[in-house]
């Protein structure tokens, strides 16, 4: 009876073991499942095959590409595109026309299943990824600060950077102004994902860590959307001042950030339905631009708020 007892509890532990590791079993193949199938789609290791030195402009071409989500359901249906270096293109259409997935297939986060893309008559290939990200930069629609300063949020795109590269950037972005304003000026805690700056703010703190790279490609998922008009306006002085120093691809929401662009590019159902500027597009009442700008697709700006310096309050973004 004394043995028993003391081997009872003994017992009891092993049953419990055994039981959680019953429990678990199921979610470990589960997991193990998962990594099998990221290890068999993770790209290839970064080969020493470059794109040339001399391929620096960011021209790029889009030669009949095709993606698909499902095998019956194609996102792009034999996409040509030309983006040419040094101007901006904005992609417009309507919702699921594929203007996401064209920004994708561009900075290579998504690989045709027919077609290419080309950088500046090169082929971007598996190989060729990692340079060419690296030459690239995105601002998102809505942009991730971390809980951090504004100097470690902007170093996130180049740790090796100094003061001064910040306060440059910072100047290019029309940011450097409300950031010498602030009592701490660099070391300022944003709070976090940037809740103690205003919408534009946090904008423009995100176009200026974009220009930090130094990139060929910058792309903008519609960088105005979210401002005021005043606010807007200086973004929009800031992306004239990128013409001809960065090739600009934009995914456009708003009539005026369209209206900038070298080159609008319609996009509806995956296809490309027509491309050329402004005035040639919405100037004739029968092109599918017209069309969308009439069927209020394209939003007009905000209007300006009752704000001294044209920015939103400071706090969390309204819904």
């Amino acid at each position: 009876a004394l043995i028993f007892s003391r081997i009872m509890p003994q017992v009891a532990e092993l049953q419990r073991g055994l039981l959680q590791l019953a429990q678990a079993s199921g979610a470990y193949e589960d997991i193990l499942g998962v990594i099998t199938k990221c290890e068999a789609a993770a790209e290839p290791a970064p080969a020493l095959h470059r794109l040339p030195r001399q391929a620096r402009r960011g021209s790029i071409r889009l030669d009949a590409v095709v993606v698909s989500y499902t095998p019956d359901r194609p996102v792009l249906q034999g996409v040509d595109l030309d983006i040419p270096s040094g101007q901006t293109t904005a992609l417009v259409g309507p919702s699921g026309a594929g203007k996401t997935t064209v920004t994708d297939v561009v900075l290579g986060l998504l690989r045709p299943e027919r077609g290419r893309v080309l950088v500046d008559g090169v082929p971007l290939s598996d190989h060729d990824l990692a340079g060419w990200r690296s030459r690239v930069a995105v601002v998102p629609q809505d942009p991730y600060l971390f809980t951090e300063t504004i100097a470690a949020n902007l170093r996130w795109a180049s740790p090796q950077a100094t003061d001064k590269d910040l306060w440059v950037a910072l100047r290019e972005a029309a940011a450097d102004a409300f950031v010498a304003a602030l009592p701490a000026g660099l070391d300022t805690m944003v709070g976090d994902r940037g809740i103690r700056l205003s919408g534009g703010e946090r904008q423009r703190i995100a176009l200026a860590r974009a220009l930090l790279r130094r990139p060929t490609l910058i792309v903008l998922d519609e960088p105005t959307s979210a401002l005021d008009t005043q606010t807007e306006q200086l973004v929009r002085a800031t992306l004239a001042r990128l013409h001809g120093r960065h090739t600009v691809l934009i995914v456009a929401h708003r009539l005026s950030t369209a209206r900038d662009a070298d080159q609008i590019v319609v996009l509806d159902a995956g296809r490309v339905v027509e491309s050329g500027p402004w005035t040639a597009l919405a100037s004739d009442g029968e092109s599918r631009l017209a069309c969308l700008i009439r069927a209020g697709t394209l939003d007009a700006p905000a209007r300006a708020p009752a704000h001294p310096a044209g920015e939103v309050p400071s706090g969390p973004p309204r819904s």
